[in-house]
Order: C-alpha cells, then structure tokens, then sequence
C-alpha cells in the first residue's frame, strides 16, 4: 500500500513518467470538489481548460464500463495517450 498527498495531484511531477494529469480520469465527487481549484489551474497549464470536467466521479459511472462511456462523451485526453500495458 502506499499513500500520496491528496495535494501531489496538483504537483507536476504527478505520475510525470505515465503522462501527467492527463491520466488522472476518476475521483469520488469529495476529493474532485476539494481539489477543484488545483485541478482547473492544471488544466489551464496543460492546455485543456475544461479539463476539471473531464474527470468522471461516482456520479457519472462506478464500473469500468461506465467510466469509459463518460470518457469517450467528453472526449477525455488518456484515452489519446499510449497504453500503460
């Protein structure tokens, strides 16, 4: 197990070798309205303004399936990116 800030999201370094932020596409509704104002100026940097919203939570799918319905409707970046397997 192993555990990270809840701020290390904002970071630039956050999973930097995987692709960064762009990777982030799930969080509980809590976690995404308490790091809002992070993950908005992140977006900005990263060129994808909306990209806040491009985050799914419990509210827009909980399985696998779901998730990537809502990823694919929003046009999500990761689902651009280079596999990680």
């Amino acid at each position: 197990m192993i555990g990270i800030s809840k701020f290390y999201i904002g970071s630039k370094k956050f999973i930097s070798a995987e692709g960064g932020i762009k990777r982030l596409a799930w969080l509980p509704k809590a976690l995404k309205e308490q790091l809002k104002e992070m993950i908005e100026k992140r977006g900005e940097e990263i060129g994808i303004p909306n990209f806040y919203d491009m985050i799914a939570t419990e509210e827009n799918g909980t399985t696998e399936e779901e998730v990537m319905a809502f990823m694919t409707e929003v046009g999500h970046p990761a689902l651009e990116m280079d596999p990680l397997m």
